[in-house]
């Protein structure tokens, strides 16, 4: 029962990361950012999760400066995750990035640019309430672009009320934010710290920390990617039979001699080539078919292959 409850818990955090990409709704900067200078103001519920990004369509837009406003509930704040940083590069300074403004009085505003690709989103950004962020692109077109993305984020709705924290269903971060538990251990950010993401969250008690629809979902989804698995083998293995048999069948009609067996191989013009090596006489069905090529030698299995006998000795005498 203890295999079978770790293959359940595989399933279930495989299902998982596989539909993130759907479970999270996308907001896509330059939809909205069209004339390049507005303001964007995202409101989101007490729960709200979401990916933030430049462009659906690379590489992103020249000469925009766009404000993005996140705005939570107001007893709630923001958790933002660097998952992707693509820009235009120069040598010694930014170009094309993005700014965020943040809890962190040190180090706010942080300015990111040019590439990073992180999909554990080590880099994240906490804000009480709403959080901005300035997306800047220079107008000029050098460096040229060729297929950059601009960036994505994750962003998470986060509370810091002990009352929120202790609910059932909600997850409590070892920074002391609470996230709900449909969010664990699903390849993101949302704790800002990765709390929920650690090896002891989803090793530990993975099955309890899903509802039973979730594992529903993951016996019909693993039984719905066999069937489909299974037929796609038997539809390739039935070609790819079909065009053995279409190929032998075409192939019988001129079998050039270098490809049958080597006793075949060479026979003299007007012979008959034997498919049944064991003789005309032998039990076994067997196919003849005529080959007329100059020169070679007989085959001993071909009965009309076999010359005539010398003349007798008296006749050479004489």
């Amino acid at each position: 029962m203890e295999i079978s409850e770790k293959w359940i818990a595989l399933g279930i955090l495989c299902f998982k990361i596989s539909v993130v990409a759907c479970f999270y709704p996308e907001y896509v900067v330059e939809d909205l950012c069209k004339y390049g200078n507005e303001t964007i103001i995202y409101e989101t519920s007490s729960d709200g999760i979401g990916t933030l990004k430049v462009t659906s369509h690379p590489p992103y837009k020249s000469n925009k400066n766009c404000t993005v406003i996140i705005k939570p509930p107001s007893d709630r704040g923001i958790v933002l995750s660097v998952r992707k940083v693509d820009f235009r590069e120069r040598k010694f300074f930014c170009l094309d990035y993005f700014k965020v403004f943040h809890s962190d009085l040190f180090t706010s505003p942080s300015t990111i640019c040019r590439f990073q690709f992180d999909l554990e989103e080590k880099v994240s950004f906490y804000q009480k309430g709403s959080m901005t962020l300035v997306y800047h692109t220079e107008g000029r077109e050098y460096p040229k672009f060729s297929f950059e993305e601009g960036f994505t984020l994750t962003f998470t709705v986060v509370s810091e009320d002990l009352q929120d924290c202790i609910k059932d269903d909600v997850f409590m971060c070892d920074n002391g934010r609470c996230i709900s538990k449909e969010l664990i251990c699903d390849g993101r950010n949302n704790c800002g710290d990765r709390s929920e993401e650690s090896r002891a969250v989803c090793d530990a008690g993975l099955l309890d920390n899903f509802p039973v629809a979730d594992k529903l979902h993951v016996i019909v989804f693993s039984i719905l990617c066999t069937s489909i698995f299974i037929g796609i083998a038997v539809a390739l293995s039935r070609t790819r039979r079909k065009r053995i048999v279409d190929t032998d069948s075409s192939s019988d009609l001129d079998e050039p001699t270098t490809r049958l067996a080597p006793f075949q191989a060479v026979h003299p013009t007007g012979f008959f080539i034997s498919q049944n090596p064991a003789g005309p006489d032998s039990l076994y069905s067997h196919q003849t078919k005529v080959i007329k090529m100059e020169g070679g030698f007989s085959n001993p299995c071909y009965p009309n292959g076999i010359p005539q006998p010398p003349p007798p000795y008296s006749q050479l005498v004489n």
